[in-house]
């Protein structure tokens, strides 16, 4: 009995990548619907931090949505793997890094401070996470 309760579970918890797409698709419309709400009605000269939290993050989830889909799409159309789910967490690895960029770059650029070497040395901090997680040994 428990091993069809666990049985069960995992095949519930699996999901096919047409389902992955199509999942993260309506998150990510969602998300940039709030962004373009937020972007609209919220006056930037008038907001307290909550409306500048909420710019930030629904960009973030937008942009890292949209970046995993168009990466994983990537992936499935020109490497042909059998391990399609590795191939979707690497690209979704890599939205979460340049999404996570694009913000640091943002709220510097918000606050000037945003300058050529500060571009460079985040991009360096972000590569060397990078080569750090296709390092480390995978147990998948």
């Amino acid at each position: 009995m428990v091993k069809y309760i666990y049985l069960n579970m995992l095949k519930w918890l699996t999901m096919s990548f047409r389902t992955y797409i199509i999942f993260m698709s309506v998150a990510t419309l969602v998300s940039w619907s709030a962004w373009g709400i937020i972007l609209f009605l919220v006056n930037p000269f008038e907001a307290d931090v909550m409306s500048f939290l909420f710019f930030y993050v629904s960009l973030f989830f937008s942009l890292l949505g949209t970046i995993a889909i168009i990466g994983a799409l990537t992936r499935r159309i020109f490497i042909k793997d059998k391990m399609l789910f590795r191939q979707v967490i690497v690209s979704f690895r890599q939205a979460v890094f340049i999404s996570f960029l694009i913000m640091l770059c943002l709220l510097l650029q918000g606050e000037r401070l945003l300058t050529w070497w500060n571009i460079m040395l985040l991009i360096a901090a972000v590569s060397v996470i990078e080569l750090f997680a296709i390092s480390k040994k995978q147990k998948i």
